[in-house]
């Protein structure tokens, strides 16, 4: 019996699925994402304005960044494409 004060487990799956989307797992997922980010900062896109959220997103790219130099064998400088 379900009480009147808590919802039902379906509802708190619902709920959990609103309040955490769902990583991506794979590379191709993570690219598509970051595509998706592209979109959104090109002319037209949710932040293409929002310049005070610019830091922010340039701050956690960065962060990424580092943290897969980190995880290369060889690290940032072998990533870098050869010209």
């Amino acid at each position: 019996m379900t009480s009147r004060y808590r919802p039902a487990p379906v509802a708190q799956q619902q709920a959990a699925a609103v309040a955490a989307p769902r990583l991506p797992s794979t590379v191709d997922e993570w690219k598509k994402q970051l595509a998706q980010l592209i979109r959104e900062l090109e002319p037209g896109g949710q932040f293409a304005h929002q310049h005070w959220q610019h830091g922010r997103l340039y701050g956690a790219l960065l962060d990424v960044i580092v943290a897969l130099g980190n995880a290369y064998p060889g690290g940032i400088d072998r990533l870098q494409p050869r010209h």
